[in-house]
């Protein structure tokens, strides 16, 4: 199951969010754990989002391409039938995934919204952000760094 949404939406989300991480766990204190860094950097490497010196990246729309790409590396290894892109936001979200993993439509929560955590909405990534921001500006003051 591919979660599809729109490369703009996505792009832009993502850079507003997950995308201020890198300057952060590069930063102390987060930095006594070089790996925390190492591997979010690879993961925005291996999906082929460019970064900047700081560690952002590049722009929206260069993340929009990356992620297209991406889309399309799945499609061609995914054979046909096999994959199911699925909008959560769709209104029949619940009745394409059950019907994609053969689940009775009477058992499928049909109508209901998809569950999400605290830390996925957008404005709480973009408040988790932040803090980090605020914390390693305000500790890099700190004579103990």
């Amino acid at each position: 199951v591919w979660a599809a949404r729109a490369p703009r939406h996505w792009a832009e989300s993502f850079v507003s969010t997950l995308g201020r991480a890198l300057p952060v766990l590069r930063a102390w204190p987060f930095s006594l754990v070089p790996e925390a860094a190492t591997s979010t950097e690879y993961c925005y490497r291996g999906a082929g989002i460019r970064l900047d010196a700081a560690g952002r990246p590049v722009s929206a729309a260069q993340a929009a391409r990356a992620m297209q790409s991406r889309a399309a590396e799945i499609r061609r290894a995914v054979p046909r039938g096999r994959l199911l892109e699925l909008d959560v936001a769709h209104p029949d979200a619940w009745g394409r995934l059950c019907a994609f993993l053969e689940v009775p439509r009477a058992d499928c929560p049909v109508g209901e919204p998809f569950p999400r955590s605290w830390l996925t909405s957008r404005r709480n990534l973009e408040l988790v952000a932040r803090a980090g921001e605020l914390l390693t500006g305000a500790l890099s003051a700190c004579p103990c760094a």
